[in-house]
C-alpha cells in the first residue's frame, strides 16, 4: 500500500517561513497584537518549535483534527478554550475595529475623545471670549460717540 500524500499547499510567504506563528506579520491582524515575543533570539530550535506550536494552537486555535494526541490541548477542556477564546476574539468589536484599521486602541480611543473634548470647550471658550471682546469693544464705542 501506498502511504497517501498531503496534497501541496498553495506557497504563500507564511509558508516559507519557518515559524511563523512567532512572527505578528504572517497572522491575522486580530490575533497579531497577541503575538509578542521578545525572547525568541535567546531560544534554541526546539525551543521555538514548541513555542511555534503552542502559539499555533493557544492563539490561531489552529488543533490538528488528524492525530489529536500529538496537540499540546489535548483535553477536551483546553480545547474548549482554545476555540472559546478564538470566538470570543472574532466577535469583539474594539478588536475587529483594530483589524480594519478604524480604531488604533482602547487607549488611543479615550485619548482622541479627551482630545476632541477639549476641543469643543476650547472653541466654545474661545468663542465666548471673542463675544465678550466685541462687547466691550462695542460698548467703549458707544460711550465714546456719546461723550
Amino acid at each position: 500500500m501506498k502511504k497517501k500524500e498531503k496534497p501541496k499547499r498553495k506557497q504563500t510567504r507564511r509558508n516559507q517561513r519557518k515559524y511563523p506563528n512567532l512572527e505578528a506579520e504572517y497572522n491575522l491582524k486580530t490575533r497579531s497584537d497577541l503575538i509578542d515575543y521578545d525572547y525568541i533570539n535567546q531560544l534554541s530550535s526546539k525551543d521555538k518549535a514548541w513555542l511555534d506550536k503552542f502559539t499555533k494552537e493557544y492563539v490561531n486555535a489552529s488543533l490538528d483534527s488528524r492525530n489529536p494526541k500529538k496537540n499540546l490541548h489535548n483535553t477536551p477542556e483546553l480545547k474548549k478554550d482554545c476555540y472559546d477564546r478564538n470566538n470570543s476574539r472574532n466577535r469583539d468589536i474594539l478588536t475587529r475595529a483594530k483589524a480594519s484599521g478604524s480604531v488604533i486602541d482602547y487607549l488611543e480611543l479615550h485619548k482622541a475623545e479627551l482630545i476632541e473634548n477639549n476641543n469643543i470647550e476650547e472653541k466654545e471658550l474661545i468663542e465666548g471670549l471673542d463675544g465678550v471682546d466685541s462687547e466691550v469693544i462695542s460698548d467703549e464705542k458707544t460711550e465714546e460717540s456719546s461723550e
